[in-house]
């Protein structure tokens, strides 16, 4: 494996952590907004 592949595939490996982090970020704060509409669900019908 050619040095420039190496840093190629740790690239790769860096871009795919980063959509991770992105995707379940974007997962919590879904959530968060879905148990806020819950909760206030709750309350109007309370």
């Amino acid at each position: 494996m050619s040095n420039e592949s190496q840093s190629e595939y740790q690239y790769n490996i860096v871009l795919s952590i980063l959509a991770e982090m992105v995707s379940s970020y974007i997962t919590t704060e879904k959530e968060k907004d879905l148990s806020k509409i819950k909760k206030g669900d709750g309350k109007l019908a309370g």
